[in-house]
C-alpha cells in the first residue's frame, strides 16, 4: 500500500506534465484545424530579407473561430503559467498581453497575446538575444502597427469593391 501511494506521489506530477501542450505541439494541433492559421518565421528567413530582430524564431496561431477561443486560451494557460507577465492592454475590447520566461537572467522566450471577441493571437518569440535587441517593445509597436495598417487596408479593399459596385 505504501509502495502505492508513495509511486502515485512519484507519477502524478509527471502526468500534469504530460498533458500540457507545448507550444509547438498547438501550432501542430492548430494548422489541421479550418478557421485556424499558423506561421513559422526562422531566423534565416529574416536574414535573408537583411532583418534583425534577435530571435531565433517567431512562431505564431491565428484563431479566427470565436467558439475555438475558450479551449485554445485553455492550452496556453500552462505554457505561461511560470512566465512573467510584462504588460497588459485592454482597450476597445482587445486585450494584449505579453510574458517572458528568463533563464540565466536573459530572455529567452516571450508570448505576446491578442485577444477580442472575435479573435485570438498568439505569437512566440525565441532566442537568446531577444531582449538585447529591445524586440518586445519593438514588436508589440510593430504588431499594433501591423493590426492598423491590415484595417487600412481592408477598408480601402472594401472601398473598392464598393466603387465597383456602384
Amino acid at each position: 500500500m505504501k509502495r502505492l501511494i508513495l509511486l502515485i506521489i512519484v507519477l502524478l506530477p509527471m502526468a500534469v506534465y504530460a498533458q500540457q501542450k507545448s507550444f509547438n505541439e498547438l501550432m501542430t494541433e492548430y494548422s489541421a484545424t479550418e478557421g485556424c492559421t499558423t506561421l513559422n518565421i526562422s531566423k534565416a528567413m529574416f536574414e535573408s530579407m537583411g532583418v534583425s530582430v534577435g530571435a531565433d524564431s517567431i512562431k505564431a496561431i491565428s484563431i479566427e473561430k470565436s467558439e475555438l477561443i475558450p479551449h485554445f486560451m485553455g492550452q496556453l494557460e500552462p505554457l505561461i503559467a511560470d512566465m512573467e507577465a510584462l504588460m497588459r492592454i485592454n482597450t476597445d475590447g482587445q486585450v494584449v498581453d505579453i510574458y517572458q520566461r528568463c533563464i540565466d537572467g536573459s530572455v529567452c522566450e516571450l508570448i505576446i497575446i491578442t485577444t477580442n471577441k472575435d479573435e485570438c493571437i498568439a505569437m512566440l518569440l525565441c532566442g537568446k538575444d531577444i531582449e538585447e535587441t529591445g524586440v518586445c517593445e519593438q514588436r508589440f509597436l510593430e504588431v499594433e502597427a501591423a493590426a492598423v495598417l491590415q484595417r487600412q487596408l481592408l477598408l480601402a479593399e472594401l472601398s473598392c469593391i464598393a466603387c465597383r459596385c456602384l
